[in-house]
């Protein structure tokens, strides 16, 4: 029973998809945590475990395990090396405040440009969240909000606490605002069909 359990899971495992890795310190957290759980942590033989790290990063980061056994102490070097090259916290939250700093300044409320701004910045808050270092740049949620010209009245408008939102509120009023606003176009232009209507008929 166990063994065809185990043939079960192996086999599972040759089908799971994991993003190679590609040297950014913003895609370490998310392609190391993948791994623990999909291969790391698994029954899977150690020297079976080895093969997958090699094939999971670009030429440039295998290089530093290529030349390594593949025997316990092999596969464990290896995760050493990725882990102290890559999994350096200061780095990486670098990486993630980069990326909420390179926002752009969205000047006009078209749905596909902020829809495309609350998934990079829901991106980064929840890695930071992960992390637990997202207390250390919450002071940054104002300068955020105020790139969001075209909407900021709109994600304000009856919250008079709002000069005091972190990161992870302004996530949330802004995914109320992608939500709503479809509906509330969609309202508008069968409004204005109704009354070019009536209009015609009068």
């Amino acid at each position: 029973m166990q063994q065809t359990q185990a043939k079960s899971t192996t086999t599972r495992l040759l089908k799971l998809s994991i993003t190679k890795f590609d040297r950014k310190f913003a895609t370490w957290l998310s392609f190391w945590n993948n791994f623990e759980v999909k291969i790391d942590f698994t029954a899977l033989p150690t020297v079976k475990k080895f093969s997958y790290p090699k094939e999971l990063v670009e030429l440039k980061v295998k290089i530093d395990i290529l030349g390594l056994p593949l025997t316990s102490k092999g596969y464990e070097r290896a995760k050493s090396i990725l882990t102290s090259e890559y999994g350096k916290t200061s780095e990486i939250v670098n990486a993630y405040v980069q990326n909420i700093l390179g926002l752009p300044v969205v000047i006009i409320a078209h749905s596909t440009e902020v829809n495309q701004f609350y998934k990079t910045l829901l991106y980064n808050v929840q890695s930071l969240e992960t992390l637990g270092k997202i207390e250390r740049v919450n002071g940054m949620a104002r300068s955020v909000l105020d790139k969001l010209e075209a909407i900021k009245g709109d994600l304000v408008r009856g919250h008079e606490d709002w000069q005091e939102w972190d990161l992870p509120r302004l996530v949330i009023a802004l995914k109320k605002w992608k939500d709503i606003e479809p509906l509330r176009r969609r309202k508008f232009r069968n409004h204005k069909r109704r009354t070019v209507i009536k209009t015609r008929k009068e």
